[in-house]
């Protein structure tokens, strides 16, 4: 238990080193989009809260692999770096707990944490901005387990780690004050990577979420 734990901390650590070193380069990518003399650098840092679904394609029409219900929660963190006024590149880094029910009595759960890379896309309007998002997540899954019948499994070696998606979606973001935005995004992904290791045709993850919370803004 130790060792996981440790060997937890230490993928911590490196994710985030990783996303300190990625920031400043984004962000110096927006500084010089605009002239410096001008304006500030077009960046926003926030944090917010999802809620989701999600499903696997193939997991059988009965018995204990047809999922009966599914739920994700999480939070992270969101960057945001405008290039111009109406395009700009969307990330962070997000922790996420799945859970399964099957239609055969067990369930299943995971935990893992994802660093999204999108384009914004935005349009504005009065307090508001409506933006269309667009590109990938990366996601490293820490703990998977399942169980049935009293049993819990660990299956964290079948799942193929790191996963790769797709990911496409709409956000909307109301100024609420001269830095500060309140946003809601409805983000959606299926995944490129095969999900498990294991079976004769390869399983993929999909499914969709809303993201609500806060951004500060330096422009």
């Amino acid at each position: 238990m130790r060792s996981n734990t440790a060997a937890i901390g230490r993928l911590l650590t490196r994710v985030f080193i990783s996303v300190m070193l990625i920031l400043p380069l984004l962000s110096g990518a927006a500084m010089g989009a605009e002239r410096q003399s001008e304006r500030a650098p077009r960046v926003s840092f926030g944090a917010g809260a999802l809620v989701g679904t999600c499903r696997i394609t193939d997991s059988g029409d009965d018995g204990p692999g047809a999922i009966e219900s599914s739920e994700a929660l999480g939070g992270g963190l969101i960057f945001e770096a405008m290039m111009s006024r109406h395009f700009g590149i969307h990330s962070g880094l997000w922790y996420k707990y799945t859970y399964f029910e099957y239609r055969g009595g067990g369930s299943a759960n995971m935990q893992g944490l994802s660093i999204p890379f999108m384009l914004l896309a935005t349009a504005d309007w009065w307090r508001m901005s409506f933006g269309l998002l667009a590109g990938f997540n990366l996601t490293h899954y820490l703990t998977s387990s399942m169980r049935f019948f009293g049993t819990e499994i660990e299956t964290l070696k079948y799942l193929e780690n790191p996963q790769f998606a797709a990911a496409a979606g709409v956000q909307l973001k109301f100024a609420m004050g001269r830095f500060t935005d309140l946003f809601v995004s409805f983000i959606g992904e299926r995944g490129i990577t095969p999900f498990t290791r294991t079976g004769d045709s390869p399983n993929h993850l999909y499914g969709a979420a809303i993201h609500s919370g806060v951004l500060f803004r330096t422009f």
